[in-house]
């Protein structure tokens, strides 16, 4: 039989370290997540005994753990093997790199153990096969990411800091003027949510804002939870054209003038977006997604919305949106990039006679609130007021767009357009008056 990947010494080590100094768990504890990342089924027992003595704060020590392994364990656990691993303790400063060695190991036969079950999955249903494949990957990006522990440089933080202060790349605007004035734009490593309830716009300001940053050149990666693809690219299609219908491309109402400015758009977007925007509409769950994104490595992510994105590990929605906010987070730092992350607002909302949006209506909104650098919420009276606005018709082609959270900038209240016909957000109003004008609404 093969022997699979282990490190008795790195095992031995930790204990004893941990033991001599408790203090050492909280170095250690993220690199041992289970006691099965011990091969020894005896380390396994101790570590569980320390850990679970740990979490209930007692006093971790010589007498105190020995009083606390099970009965059916103590003739493996003797007080002389673990005074054995106390002794052999030269110093305590080296546990987080055994416990790296020991994670490593752990990772490693979790790998081979995976290979083998695919090697042996020739009777599989594909699906099944499918998802073997996905946990090896899991297991093999985890060892891959294996980074020795770093002393802290604090004159490298330094250099480094100053180098990221001149360094343009490292914010993604936007591409609305007085929306990067007041946020500064979106920072690689953050996340940004644009939130709102059914109708007020926040699919079209995500498209919008799509546009604008393949434009400028940004590599776009974009998941479609609710919208299919198609439909997305028909409003991308219509914002590139001089006066194509959204309503008439969805209603198939256009005639031979609209033909050849849809092929004209067509070549358009083909030369600008090829390279630039990725979609997909198919990924129902958080790690397929956080894999595609790793293997893409776009300049920005955006998800469209993230109350409809399966989590299976956990069934409370509240715990989803929180490992989806945290995935997110880890990702964008990981890969330097920026995410843009779409959210319903709750229906609470609709019962207030003050419909304007704040933080607390945001859905499960705790973790939302606290992990994004930017929420932006988009609201448009007409939804409410209709021509009770005190713009009359005019009041259609005005949308608020209402920054209630900028970490490090200013929040407050924008004015701007909205042209439903072209699925444009402008600047100003007048700009989506100017559009309704050229299509014939005013």
């Amino acid at each position: 039989m093969r022997e699979l990947p282990r490190s008795d010494e790195a095992e031995k080590e930790l204990l004893g370290q941990i033991l001599s100094d408790p203090k050492c768990i909280e170095e250690v504890k993220d690199l041992i997540p289970s006691p099965e990342v011990f091969y020894s089924t005896a380390h396994q027992v101790l570590w569980k005994v320390i850990s679970d003595m740990h979490n209930r704060k007692e006093e971790i020590g010589y007498v105190t753990v020995i009083d606390n392994i099970p009965k059916e364990y103590k003739e493996m656990l003797s007080a002389y093997y673990i005074t054995g691993l106390i002794e052999g303790v030269p110093t305590t400063l080296t546990a987080p790199i055994h416990a790296r060695k020991v994670y490593e190991k752990w990772l490693l036969r979790k790998t081979i153990n995976d290979a083998e079950t695919i090697s042996n999955a020739g009777t599989l249903k594909d699906a099944d096969a499918y998802e073997l494949v996905q946990r090896l990957h899991d297991s093999t990006y985890k060892i891959i990411n294996m980074r020795p522990t770093e002393k802290f440089d604090l004159d490298s933080l330094l250099d480094d800091t100053i180098d990221r202060i001149y360094d343009q790349s490292s914010v993604v605007k936007y591409g609305y003027g007085q929306l990067d004035q007041m946020t500064g734009g979106m920072t690689r490593g953050e996340i940004s949510v644009i939130a709102g309830r059914p109708g007020h716009g926040k699919t079209t300001l995500s498209v919008n804002i799509i546009r604008r940053l393949v434009h400028q050149g940004y590599k776009v990666l974009v998941f479609n939870r609710e919208m299919p693809n198609k439909e997305m690219m028909k409003k991308i299609m219509v914002m590139e054209s001089k006066n194509l219908s959204y309503f008439g491309l969805r209603s198939f109402n256009y005639g031979d003038e609209e033909l050849k400015e849809l092929h004209r758009v067509k070549d358009s977007i083909q030369d600008l977006y090829n390279d630039n925007l990725i979609m997909f509409d198919h990924i129902r769950d958080l790690g397929s997604s956080i894999r595609q994104a790793k293997k893409i490595k776009p300049d920005v992510i955006v998800d469209d919305y993230i109350q409809i994105i399966d989590v299976p590990q956990y069934q409370e929605k509240r715990l989803q949106i929180s490992e989806i906010m945290k995935s997110y987070k880890w990702l964008a730092k990981d890969e330097n990039l920026s995410v843009l992350l779409v959210s319903q607002l709750n229906r609470e909302l609709e019962r207030r006679i003050n419909k304007r949006p704040q933080l607390s209506d945001l859905a499960e909104s705790g973790s939302i609130e606290q992990d994004a650098e930017t929420v932006i919420f988009n609201y448009y009276p007409w939804k409410y007021l209709g021509e009770q606005h005190e713009l009359g018709k005019l009041g259609k082609y005005q949308l608020n767009t209402i920054v209630g959270k900028s970490r490090y900038a200013e929040t407050g209240f924008l004015e701007m357009g909205f042209h439903g016909d072209s699925c444009c957000i402008l600047d100003t109003r007048d700009m989506a008056e100017n559009k309704a004008r050229m299509y014939g609404e005013i």
